[in-house]
Order: structure tokens, then C-alpha cells, then sequence
């Protein structure tokens, strides 16, 4: 147990890796070109600057907002034993996939709910499904007349399978959990610098 979780630990470090980078370019970029900056500094109000650091702020903020499918990716990566590149192309199908069928299961069932976000926590599962899918099915021979989806090319194909049921599944687990952690989150704002202390 402990073992495998040291696995995951360090296939984790692969897109962590890109954090600090893109924390810079975002604080960076989001503090140079914030009005009471450029206000108190008037030299950084120049057209070419402020296009400059809205860029990197920009190129910071996307990592952040694709965390999860980058985490999957990396936990693909790092958990594959061979032919990762497979795998982590099965963790973004997989990925997809599974935020597509949430929203096609919102749209059907219930159109008017609110977004269901599973989060880093969906890709983490995803992606340990695709991984395995990919270490058990990777070398897999079918019937001739379905030869060229064997092998590698099975596993993609098996994930997004695989994520359908995963989506359909965090459609009706995940709301609950959601609710608490936004419901956590406005106890916490509401608490001063205790709140902040526990965030």
C-alpha cells in the first residue's frame, strides 16, 4: 500500500513541476499589470509593458486552470510501465470524456443544477483507470477483423468506455461532496484570519 502510494507520489511531481513557473508568471504578470501598481509606479504605464505582463499572466493562469488534466497526464506518465506516451493520451480521453457525459447527463437531467466540478479528485481516478487499463491491456490481440485496435490502440478506446461509466457515476455521487466543500468555504471565508489561517 504504502509503496504504491510513493508511486503516485512521484508521478505527481512531473506536473507540480510546472507550478512554481507558472505561479511566477501569473504573480508576476497580475501584479505588474494590477491599476493600483501601474498607478503608484507610472513607468509601467507603457502599451507594450502592460501587453507583456497580461501575457504572462495569462500563460500563468492557464496551467492553473487545466491542474486536473495535467494531473492526469503526469499520473499516467509516471504509473506507465511502458509506452507512456499511449497512456497519457488514454488520461486525456479519459479526462474528456468523462467531463463531457457530466454534462450531457446535467443537460438531460437536470438543466437548470449547477455545474457539477469533480476537480482534481476526477482526474486522479481517471487517470488510475486509464494507467491500468493501459499496464494490463496494452499488448492485447483481438480477432483479425478488429486487428488494428489491438494493442495500444485498445486502450484509449477502453478509457473513454471506462469514463462514460466514471462520469455517470460522479453525476450522482459528486453533488453532495461539492456542496459541502462550497458550504465549508463560506464557513471559512466567514471566520476572519482563523478561516484564513485554516485555508
Amino acid at each position: 500500500m504504502f509503496k504504491q502510494l510513493q508511486k503516485i507520489g512521484k508521478a505527481f511531481m512531473l506536473p507540480i513541476a510546472i507550478l512554481p513557473a507558472a505561479g511566477l508568471l501569473l504573480g508576476i504578470g497580475g501584479a505588474l499589470s494590477n491599476p493600483t501598481t501601474v498607478a503608484t509606479y507610472p513607468v509601467l504605464n507603457n502599451a507594450f509593458l502592460q501587453g507583456i505582463f497580461q501575457i504572462m499572466s495569462s500563460a500563468g493562469s492557464v496551467v492553473f486552470a487545466n491542474l486536473s488534466l495535467l494531473l492526469c497526464v503526469g499520473l499516467c506518465i509516471g504509473l506507465a510501465k511502458r509506452d507512456k506516451g499511449t497512456a497519457a493520451l488514454a488520461g486525456v480521453v479519459g479526462y474528456l470524456v468523462m467531463n463531457a457525459t457530466i454534462s450531457a447527463m446535467l443537460a438531460i437531467f437536470n438543466p437548470k443544477g449547477s455545474a457539477i466540478d469533480t476537480g482534481v479528485v476526477g482526474a486522479i481516478v481517471v487517470g488510475l483507470v486509464a494507467v491500468t487499463l493501459h499496464n494490463k491491456y496494452q499488448n492485447i490481440e483481438l480477432p483479425q477483423f478488429l486487428g488494428f485496435f489491438g494493442g495500444s490502440r485498445f486502450v484509449p478506446i477502453a478509457t473513454s468506455l471506462a469514463a462514460i461509466f466514471i462520469g455517470c457515476a460522479f453525476f450522482i455521487i459528486w453533488p453532495p461532496f461539492q456542496n459541502l466543500l462550497v458550504s465549508l468555504g463560506d464557513v471559512i471565508s466567514k471566520t476572519g484570519p482563523i478561516g484564513t489561517f485554516f485555508y
